[in-house]
């Protein structure tokens, strides 16, 4: 569909099982790539990207991957799927990343700046603070915890009502027991997004 809609594209287009893609990055082959890009993978393909990846290293010819969706819980939760799609993306160095988090905000990295993390400005609706810097992807319970930390509930005792364990007037007892109850909505929320990673 692609080749028909843009006839006269000055590289060859293809998709990853095309006896045409893997002549592109075939060792010593004549129709040699200068950069092989694979756009938008998905979780089927995870094999016949990995293969591809594989070949243009061994020919040294370099690999863009354009936008992947290789996570889907419907193509297996399994550890050996987890650990083929881990060590295939492992080597890859992520230059540029968008990734919207819900309604808390967003993920964002600009090669080779660290990775940061934007939280929604509760005072300017559709607006974004920066909440925190570092050299590695967050994801799981710690940007959770980067999140919370931005909206102000973190949920180490750090200044909050109760905090310090005294009740008061009872009022923060109820609070606590809230408290607890979002917590774990939230770590049940977030076993069933790892389950589907």
């Amino acid at each position: 569909m692609l080749r028909n809609q843009w006839p006269d594209a000055g590289f060859e287009i293809a998709a990853l099982g095309d006896p045409r893609a893997r002549a592109a990055y075939a060792p010593g082959g004549d129709s040699a790539a200068e950069v092989v890009i694979l756009a938008a993978p998905d979780p089927p393909a995870l094999a016949a990207a990995s293969a591809a990846a594989a070949a243009t290293v061994a020919a040294g010819i370099p690999l863009v991957m354009f936008n992947p969706r290789l996570v889907s819980g419907d193509v297996g939760i399994g550890l050996n799927v987890r650990r083929l799609r881990e060590d295939f993306l492992g080597t890859f160095t992520v230059t540029y990343a968008l990734r919207p988090v819900g309604d808390a905000g967003t993920v964002f990295r600009r090669y080779p700046a660290p990775w940061q993390v934007f939280a929604a400005d509760p005072a300017s609706p559709g607006r974004y603070l920066l909440a925190a810097e570092q050299a590695t992807p967050p994801a799981g319970e710690a940007l959770d915890r980067i999140f919370e930390d931005a909206a102000g509930g973190g949920g180490s005792g750090s200044g909050g009502d109760g905090g310090d364990g005294r009740g008061g007037d009872g009022g923060g007892g109820g609070q606590g027991i809230l408290s607890s109850i979002g917590g774990t909505i939230r770590s049940l929320q977030r076993f069933a997004r790892q389950l589907s990673q």
